[in-house]
């Protein structure tokens, strides 16, 4: 079937299409422009209905910048009526939809602000976000993975029972039968097999009855395995495990309706590297958009060819295997090479297979890259380097390659012709040494090199220099580790000898490192790189030399990784030690411990292949043997007519060979299919020119990937090396100017707060609209003649007779009394029993430590208060804590600062719902004064003390309380009727006083937007019964008096007008009020 071309503009989306991207066809622009069109064009959809998923964590970091900058891009095209000649979708946009431009703003700057509800992340982050809706616990995911011991232990339980049961074990390989059931048990899809035309144990005879009943009974053992560890790690879950589990919930057919609640979450699903998936992931994704559903859509955007991390549990045959060619779309418009390039490629590759069903596909360039910038001489070059058979002896014809493009080559950028520099070349190399043995002999002929992800940073020196300092801080009186830690870049003393070093040098550093253990102890990894980095001697030691650079940034590499391993936490020497052993086996392709460039100056890159997939350079070296291995590691898993199998005599002590050789034969295919792709992405990074050793050798197999290869240049035309001389050209000072900088900046993006906010109208505020009320005899004396009314004497003489705890005020007794209240178990009772045991753990200041018993008392008649208003008798002593979501940090988008967005519209949305009667009515219109035009972008930020899941919430529509605690002092010592500072009326003034009816409204907001997600099927706006903002010194238990409107004293209630959230979060995506 031939490639149908996709076509970004038009192209509808269908549930199942596949859209393969060959290398520079521009896979993660295509992936923003397709999300942007719909976000643009569709009404209904919402950011918060997209689901991207990605290989790595940073390739979901690129894809969320990259999504994100085209809605921004395209937002601001939009509304200057005019595209980028090279934007094909604002193009499209403004051409096909003139007359609903401003729609498609709104809808694109209503994506930005809610752009933290997406869910663009790694497959295993959508598990945990499913799993956590299904109610499974993930125990201590990722925390150790156990999987590997539980196996070894459970396969020996195994085989010592079946010795007792008088079974021949002598037959079974313990450690190659782990290796089985191992691979059983990290593809549930893949099935245990064996060769059904050989007898394992004899070729020369058929399989007796014996023979097959051990081979049943061994099956058996493999399966009954596989459960029991299983089982036993259903509470310690690997990464793996997330992704059996999610699968196994959106598959279960008994959850039914939690299945079709997940479902309605996802109108639109992208999958990015969908080659790099596996057949469970592809399950995963099927059951939550079923093939035969049109109104959602699921779409696959990779690329086979680029399929290399089979060694990682990827399966490429899963991704090609579901490929339906009815909706197969292709990009072959390379951006990325020059034309000489991608016809010499194309030429060289045509009638390739990559695999099985994975063909080359001719691919163009575009418009802007029909010319060649590289000269003299071929954009692709073959160089014949002769009989090598070792790696390493690449190292001498890489450097003449080099050397000869660095003092010949030139390259013709935006019409100035220029020589290469260091900074235009990349080696690939697929051996980490191979990258080191190139790199040493580039700067033996002063050629600057440097290498990047072609090891990890645990393997190198600096991390084993870190190590002695860690074994030294557990063990500070050795004297062996300190002389160890003594000879480390961060001391520089000789060990030739323990007589080298005196004994107050060595008493010296025992004091450092002692000094530095307590900061490990008390800060974490990241406090005691700070006091490392602030020693002078430990760093003119550590920067000391030619190996300086490379010292510093391995340095700060090992500790960021420890850092992060250690979760930031401070922690004890040996639990330093732990973790640092536990990463030594790290993956050393993993972006985590992948080495690091110890410089930006001007030199060559050394990368490992893998390290630079979806990279792009001007100048590419390819060196490598392309020799396939000989030797096969693990049991053999492969495809066996489109089923992935396992190969379980491989867990036998003996068998013969022939019933070994179909499945090293399948493997071994699947093994040079594999290298194959790793050429393909190898050829495929480079932009001017590519360079490819080749090697007279027998085993090497590249003539067979590269079917059409060009004549080979000898290596003998290349120059001999000899030392580079960089030339630097004269800067001409004529041609420098003094940067102009404006008047003023515009800030489009800012975090701000309630707090935030707050302090910027006080700082430019020219009139107090909520000038404090007097407190004295004259307000006083005010409120005794309200009371006067004869419904209210009965009222006033029970005032009269309230007390109040007397108690310490401040911000400090504030931050306390919040740290109390958030400990507080309501459940226990005697309540006041479970209030003291809180209070004496946290009241330890000097502060409330004489305070304890009033302040019990206070806070225990606080929680069990009604509320009243709307809320009516219920209390925070009445909310389980399971009911109660305590100090709720929330950060939440708001539009950017061209939708000119300010505090005094939330003024004008409320007026716009509240009744003429309401009591914010004057709020709200005092809210509108232009002292608010206090402009808010980007985010707002803040925490909610306590959000609460009232009487008669259901799991579909819950009735929650945003509620603030407020430990305001509002009465005098010594006043007779100190409550009545906590009065309705003045609780109101309060509020309006301190505006924190605006920080209500932006909680409310916040909770309004987080119930959108959780539950798009609410009725969100109702969800929220109201606010409850509890004065807790006015707050004096059940017998706290009520005024004659019902309203509780020391509680300000309020229950938001139907529409106010959503309006309210309309505003802060843009849509101001009219």
């Amino acid at each position: 079937m031939s490639n149908i071309e996709l076509d970004l503009a038009n192209q509808p989306i269908l549930n199942g299409m596949v859209a393969e991207a060959s290398a520079g066809t521009g896979k993660t622009y295509s992936v923003a422009a397709l999300l942007v069109r719909e976000l643009a064009t569709d009404e209904n959809l919402r950011i918060g209905e997209v689901m991207v998923t990605t290989f790595t964590r940073t390739a979901a970091a690129e894809l969320r910048d990259r999504i994100r900058g085209a809605a921004i891009s395209t937002c601001d095209q939009l509304r200057s009526r005019k595209a980028n000649i090279e934007d094909v979708m604002a193009s499209h946009l403004l051409a096909t939809f003139p007359n609903d431009v401003d729609a498609m703003i709104r809808r694109l700057q209503r994506a930005l602000v809610e752009f933290d509800s997406a869910t663009i992340s790694t497959i295993h982050s959508v598990c945990t976000k499913v799993l956590h809706l299904a109610g499974v616990s993930l125990g201590g995911v990722g925390e150790e993975d156990i999987t590997g011991r539980v196996v070894a232990e459970v396969v020996n339980d195994a085989i010592v029972s079946r010795a007792v049961a008088g079974v021949d074990i002598s037959r079974i390989s313990p450690d190659r039968m782990a290796e089985v059931v191992a691979k059983l048990l990290a593809d549930p899809f893949t099935e245990p097999w064996l060769d059904p035309s050989q007898n394992p144990f004899d070729e020369t005879q058929p399989l007796s009855a014996e023979d097959q009943q051990f081979l049943d009974e061994y099956l058996q053992m493999i399966s009954e395995c596989k459960d029991r560890v299983q089982e036993a790690t259903l509470n310690h879950p690997s990464f793996n495990d997330l992704l059996k589990r999610a699968h196994d919930v959106v598959t279960d057919s008994s959850r039914a309706a939690l299945i079709e609640d997940i479902r309605s979450r996802f109108k639109l699903a992208i999958v990015d590297e969908a080659q790099d998936t596996d057949k469970l992931q592809w399950a995963f994704f099927d059951a939550l958009f079923p093939r035969d559903q049109d109104d959602r859509a699921l779409i696959a955007v990779g690329d086979p060819k680029q399929a290399i991390y089979g060694f990682r549990g990827a399966d490429v045959h899963a991704f090609v295997l579901r490929i339906d060619p009815a909706k197969k779309r292709t990009l072959t418009t390379n951006h990325r090479s020059d034309k000489p390039v991608l016809d010499q490629l194309n030429a060289a590759l045509e009638g390739m297979f990559f695999g099985d069903q994975i063909p080359y596909i001719n691919v163009n360039a575009s418009d802007k890259n029909n010319v060649t910038r590289f000269s003299p001489g071929n954009a692709v070059d073959f160089v014949d380097v002769g009989k090598i058979t070792s790696q390493n002896r690449l190292d001498k014809p890489t450097a003449q390659v080099v050397h000869e493009l660095l003092t010949v080559g030139k390259l013709t950028i935006d019409g100035t012709q220029r020589k290469i520099e260091p900074k235009d070349i990349c080696v690939l190399v697929k051996a980490k040494a191979t990258g080191r043995a190139i790199e040493r002999k580039l700067k033996q002929f002063k050629i600057p090199a440097v290498s990047n992800g072609t090891e990890s940073v645990m393997d190198g020196a600096m991390a084993g220099h870190v190590r002695s300092l860690l074994e030294l801080m557990e063990r500070i009186t050795d004297v062996g580790r300190t002389l160890r830690a003594a000879g480390s870049p961060f001391f520089g003393l000789s060990l030739r000898s323990e007589q080298d070093i005196s004994d107050p040098e060595l008493q010296r550093i025992q004091n450092r490192v002692g000094e530095l253990r307590s900061v490990l102890q008390f800060g974490g990894i990241a406090s005691l790189a700070g006091a490392m980095s602030a020693d002078d001697q430990i760093m003119t030691q550590l920067t000391r030399g030619s190996a300086g650079e490379r010292n510093v940034t391995d340095f700060a590499h090992v500790l960021d990784v420890l850092h992060a391993a250690t979760e930031g936490k401070p922690c004890s020497p040996s639990h330093a030690l732990e973790v640092f052993i536990s990463l030594i086996d790290a993956d050393e392709t993993s972006d985590l411990v992948s080495r690091r460039v110890e410089s930006d100056v001007d030199a060559v890159q050394i990368m490992t292949i893998h390290s630079a997939k979806g990279l792009q350079f001007p100048c590419v070296v390819v060196a490598d043997l392309w020799k396939p291995s000989t030797t096969l590691r693990g049991a053999p898993v492969f495809y066996n007519q489109n089923q992935r199998v396992v190969d379980i005599v491989h867990g036998l002590s003996e068998s013969t060979d022939a019933s070994k050789i179909a499945a090293q034969n399948a493997v071994t295919a699947a093994q040079k299919a594999e290298m194959s792709r790793v050429m393909y992405v190898a050829l495929t990074r480079t932009m001017y020119h590519l360079t490819v050793l080749v090697v007279d050798n027998a085993q090497s197999i590249l003539p067979a990937m590269v079917p059409n290869m060009p004549q080979k240049r000898d290596i003998a035309s290349v120059a001999t090396l000899k030392d580079y001389q960089a030339v630097h050209a004269k800067p001409d000072a004529s041609r420098f100017r003094c940067a102009q900088i404006s008047a003023s900046t515009v800030q489009s993006y800012r975090r701000t707060s309630f707090s935030g906010i707050m302090d910027i109208r006080s700082k430019s505020q020219r009139r107090d609209y909520f000038e404090a009320p007097g407190r004295g005899n004259d307000e006083f004396g005010k409120e005794v003649n309200e009371l006067m009314s004869a419904e209210n004497i009965m009222l006033l003489d029970h005032l009269e007779s309230v007390t109040i705890p007397a108690l310490p005020s401040g911000k400090n007794v504030g931050d306390q009394i919040h740290n109390i209240l958030e400990i507080v178990d309501t459940s226990v009772r005697p309540l006041r029993d479970e209030v003291r045991r809180a209070v004496e753990q946290i009241a330890t200041s000097s502060l409330l430590r004489g305070y304890h018993e009033p302040l019990t008392t206070m806070l225990t008649r606080a929680l069990e208060t009604p509320f009243g208003g709307a809320f009516g008798d219920v209390s925070f002593a009445d909310i389980d804590p399971n009911d109660r979501l305590a100090e709720m940090d929330f950060e939440m988008s708001v539009a950017l600062s061209n939708a000119n967005i300010q505090v005094s519209d939330i003024g004008r949305v409320l007026l716009s719902v509240l009744s003429p009667t309401d009591v914010l009515r004057d709020y709200a219109t005092a809210l509108t004064d232009d002292s608010f035009d206090i402009p808010i972008a980007g985010l707002i930020n803040g925490s909610l003390d306590a959000l609460l899941r009232l009487p008669g919430s259901t799991s579909e529509q819950p009735l929650l309380a945003i509620t603030d605690y407020k430990s305001n002092k509002m009465h005098r010592d010594g006043e007779a009727s100190p409550i009545t500072g906590y009065s309705p009326q003045h609780i109101q003034e309060k509020m309006e006083e301190a505006h924190y009816i605006l920080q209500a409204l932006i909680y409310g907001t916040s909770v309004y937007r987080m119930l959108r997600w959780r539950l798009p099927n609410a009725n969100h706006d109702a969800c929220i019964k109201g606010i409850a903002y509890g004065f807790l010194r006015g707050m004096v238990g059940p017998d706290t008096p009520v005024d004659a409107n019902g309203h509780r004293y020391g509680v300000f209630t309020w229950q938001a007008p139907a529409g106010l959230w959503s309006a309210l979060s309309d505003l802060f995506a843009g849509k101001k009020p009219i």
